[in-house]
């Protein structure tokens, strides 16, 4: 008969326990990536939404400016709403000659200054840019 003082298994008991850990961060891991993958195209989406409703108030501005060439927005900036929850604003600093705008939605914003010139009645856009910062005065919730 064979006896011994010294714990059986306590190896294998040991390299089991590792071996699931190693796992259980690695699983852990590829689960966290996902989830943030998620949150990534989602605020893709709310960006693509928000760049929409800023090139949306571009071309309300351009229609305002040609009804009235003399029109200025208010100073605080002249807000349109294009769907129930869905706004932009024709910002402070829009003339005849440049269109700037701002839109946001779920904390996307997009800010875009559009030069506009105007031949016989017809109103081009000579450049369009989106800015990083939009006018101070021209904020949205």
């Amino acid at each position: 008969m064979y006896t011994s003082t010294q714990p059986r298994g306590f190896v294998a008991l040991m390299s089991v326990t590792i071996i699931s850990a190693v796992l259980l961060v690695f699983v852990f891991g590829l689960g966290a990536v996902s989830f943030f993958a998620r949150f990534d195209a989602l605020d893709s989406e709310h960006k693509r939404i928000s760049l929409s409703l800023a090139e949306s108030c571009v071309s309300a501005a351009l229609l305002k400016i040609a009804q009235d060439p003399a029109y200025t927005p208010a100073p605080a900036g002249d807000q349109i709403t294009i769907q129930t929850g869905k706004t932009c604003k024709i910002c402070p600093g829009t003339t005849n000659s440049i269109i700037v705008t701002r839109a946001v939605h779920n904390s996307a914003y997009s800010n875009i200054r559009a030069s506009v010139a105007v031949s016989n009645g017809t109103y081009t856009i000579t450049s369009w840019r989106e800015e990083a910062q939009g006018p101070s005065a021209c904020t949205l919730p």
